[in-house]
């Protein structure tokens, strides 16, 4: 009975992922039809899934001015925040983006003439069973952690053309013990994930 009850976690923890959260198109990005899977930004034994479109490059970027993070639910998302998780996590994911994004380029107020603009949403969020995991990490392994969907459009701040568009989730794993006994663990561990994500494509894009 034991056995079958530490499978049976097991199976849930591993398999809840990406399907508990919508990945439905919310009109925050300019074009859908653009995206395609990039396998290559998910992460071993991460429930991970990012679909994305670069510009044909290259293209000049010399700095960044980053707008207000919003929240977009889909119409199916499980979003139900409190003004103060609301505040939380578009603050987080701004932070995230400027700390990330502001290492390899220049954040500005004032957009100059190849200056991107970086906007992003998080469109679903799952917060973390800090009780059920602590009561599944006894018998086995936690069991509801949790995680987040978003986009992120980056363009052209003369031109408005698309420069990078990415739709993600990000669900929690018990590879990421720590996250799992914190509230929005895995969603702030996706938002730094994706920021990084998002200097790479754009390096990719520099001529």
């Amino acid at each position: 009975m034991k056995t079958r009850l530490v499978a049976t976690l097991a199976v849930a923890a591993l398999t809840s992922g990406c399907a508990r959260l919508s990945m439905a198109e919310t009109g925050f990005l300019a074009d859908y039809s653009l995206l395609e899977p990039a396998p290559e930004r998910t992460v071993a034994f991460v429930p991970d899934e990012v679909i994305l479109y670069r510009a044909p490059g290259p293209r000049i970027v010399d700095s960044l001015l980053i707008e207000p993070v919003e929240i977009r639910p889909a119409e199916d998302a499980k979003i139900e925040l409190s003004d103060d998780d609301r505040e939380r996590l578009v603050n987080a994911f701004g932070n995230y983006l400027e700390r990330n994004l502001g290492k390899s380029y220049p954040i500005v107020e004032e957009a100059g003439e190849h200056t991107a603009v970086v906007r992003a949403a998080i469109t679903d969020v799952d917060p973390s069973s800090v009780l059920w995991n602590i009561v599944g990490i006894i018998v086995a392994v936690p069991v509801d952690m949790g995680g987040i969907s978003g986009e992120v459009e980056i363009h052209h701040a003369r031109t408005g053309d698309p420069l990078v568009m990415m739709k993600a989730c990000r669900a929690g794993t018990p590879f990421l013990a720590v996250e799992c006994f914190q509230r929005w663990g895995h969603a702030y561990h996706g938002m730094m994930k994706w920021s990084r994500e998002l200097v790479d494509v754009l390096d990719e894009l520099q001529p």
